[in-house]
């Protein structure tokens, strides 16, 4: 019987079969010399992919990754060995996970999975991956490039200085707005706060406050806003108001995770993680002596004063925190709003890294979006937005339409990323519930389907890929493109005879011959990258790189 290894348990049974060949049996020694460590993988049911690009250029994040899982099922990720992880490295902009047999995701019982995201030069983001059925998902996220960051994402820093007690030792004022001035967000330190890093330890010296502000009411930093919150009920959308990130380092690089300190501050306000609370026009959920406040304000008209504005901080990175599924689960804050100025201001506790206001609004409008091919093939993405609100979607390949519920009544932009760009605006699904998206003709000699084969390559020759199975995610496009990647699972080959998996398949669409094609597949965090021409019929070889031969024997 096949038993389930990791590559942490080899070392073991790599010592059994130097004991066995080392002893001296005559009889033993042919057996010994053709024994190989073949390792017997559970087969992961459950599969999402996640496109990690940068917000600016579109590209695939090149810079190393790292993701770290909370949320309703964050106990339940496991890597390709079906062990379960907290966090992955991600090489090339792929992260690919599994989720535990043990769970049957579903349309009425999801698998959720609050992923967080951080990269060297990077704001740090996150994504909810809410998995609705079995098999292979995929999902995009964004990262904000700190010195190239799209329209609407504007950032401001200063300095402040601690005393021989840790502590701040003057008030700090900052602020950072959108370019017109509708958008910004003022941060409010006063003296005598002890900033401390995730460890518990006191920032000294010279610190480095930053503010990154991002308008919902810009296209282009709605859609890569760090995190985006889900509204509660399913006759109810979210609209964002104002989010910013905000960062506190030394001179040593060490981050803030957290706030201590101040005269009459409150035990709550003593540890990071992430905290929630609604207000009010005229009522607050609690009221204690503030460590910081932060002040939004908020795009003209985007907003209803007499409905319950939803506050959310997250600890640094949101690492180890977990979303809270109602309102009012944990409510640390206080925030007022100001419907005549437009200003919605909180006190929070700890130096979460992303902080935001939003509102969740009732609408009982279905939208349908139709699309014609017009020669494409394959699933089809896109997205249905406007000032705060941002619904994203997915047509399957071989179907035409989709549905997006809770829609609120106003006119929308409809926008198709992938495969191909089209866009209509101002669509009111209120008045006309299904808009009609032409996308452009595909180029008339391209394969819209095809299945692509491949064989698997160590290093070193002698080597083989000595697991049953394999589970990888896998993106391509045309070489010099500057269009969408393409998601696909590949689907490998085991070998009886070699005892290792020798290749594999993949599903393609909308290939054209003659043309290069980049292909990235990443397992386990892993990259190999290769450019190939395509052509029909063609077998394609994965040569896997001496940094990832830790599957070889």
């Amino acid at each position: 019987m096949k038993q389930k290894m990791t590559f942490r348990r080899m070392a073991m049974c790599a010592l059994l079969v130097a004991m066995v060949s080392a002893c001296d049996f005559s009889a033993l020694s042919d057996a010994a010399d053709d024994f190989v460590v073949l390792i017997g993988l559970e087969p992961i049911n459950t599969y999402a992919t996640v496109q990690i690009t940068d917000a600016a250029s579109g590209e695939l994040v090149d810079a190393d990754v790292t993701a770290s899982f909370t949320g309703q099922n964050g106990e339940d990720v496991i890597d390709m060995y079906s062990d379960p992880i907290q966090s992955q490295n991600v090489e090339e902009g792929i992260l690919g996970f599994g989720i535990n047999n043990g769970i049957t995701p579903s349309e009425g019982a999801p698998a959720e999975v609050q992923v967080w995201f951080r990269a060297k030069g990077y704001l740090p983001a996150s994504k909810m991956v809410r998995i609705t059925q079995e098999g292979d998902s995929d999902f995009g996220v964004k990262l904000t490039k700190k010195n190239n960051a799209p329209q609407g994402i504007n950032s401001t820093s200063a300095k402040t200085s601690t005393g021989s007690d840790n502590a701040t030792m003057q008030e700090l004022n900052i602020e950072a707005a959108s370019d017109d001035q509708e958008s910004s967000t003022t941060l409010s330190i006063p003296a005598g706060l002890v900033f401390k890093d995730a460890d518990g330890n006191d920032l000294q010296g010279e610190l480095n406050v930053e503010v990154v502000n991002f308008d919902p009411g810009t296209t282009e930093s709605l859609s890569a806003l760090p995190y985006y919150p889900e509204a509660e009920n399913a006759n109810e959308t979210s609209r964002v108001l104002a989010m910013a990130v905000m960062e506190v380092t030394d001179a040593s690089g060490r981050q803030a995770a957290s706030i201590g300190g101040g005269a009459g501050t409150s035990s709550k306000a003593q540890s990071g993680g992430a905290y929630f609370g609604t207000c009010t026009q005229n009522n607050s959920p609690i009221s204690f002596t503030p460590p910081a406040s932060i002040a939004f304000n908020v795009f003209a008209g985007t907003f209803n004063p007499n409905e319950s504005v939803i506050f959310t901080v997250s600890g640094v990175g949101g690492l180890g925190a977990t979303l809270a599924k109602s309102v009012g689960q944990s409510i640390v804050g206080e925030c007022t709003i100001n419907p005549q100025t437009g200003v919605i201001s909180g006190y929070f506790s700890g130096t979460g890294s992303i902080l935001g206001f939003h509102q969740n609004v009732t609408s009982t409008t279905t939208a349908t979006i139709n699309i014609n091919r017009n020669g494409w093939a394959g699933p089809v993405k896109g997205k249905v937005y406007n000032n705060g609100i941002l619904k994203e979607f997915n047509i399957a390949a071989g179907s035409n339409s989709t549905q997006i519920n809770s829609l609120a009544a106003e006119s929308f932009t409809v926008e198709i990323t992938e495969p191909v760009f089209a866009k209509i605006e101002n669509h009111s699904f209120a008045n006309n519930p299904t808009a009609e998206i032409f996308l452009l003709s595909a180029p008339s000699n391209m394969v819209d389907e095809t299945t692509m084969n491949f064989t698997l390559a160590c290093p070193d020759n002698s080597q083989k890929v000595r697991i049953t199975n394999l589970k990888a995610s896998l993106n391509y496009r045309k070489t010099g493109a500057n269009g969408p990647w393409r998601t696909t699972s590949p689907t490998f080959i085991f070998s009886e005879e070699e005892k290792a998996l020798t290749g594999g398949s993949f599903l393609a669409y909308n290939m054209e011959p003659n043309q290069e094609y980049t292909f990235t597949t990443t397992y386990d965090g892993k990259a190999i990258k290769i450019h190939e021409v395509f052509e029909t019929n063609k077998v394609y070889n994965f040569e896997i790189p001496a940094s990832s031969a830790d599957i070889c024997d």
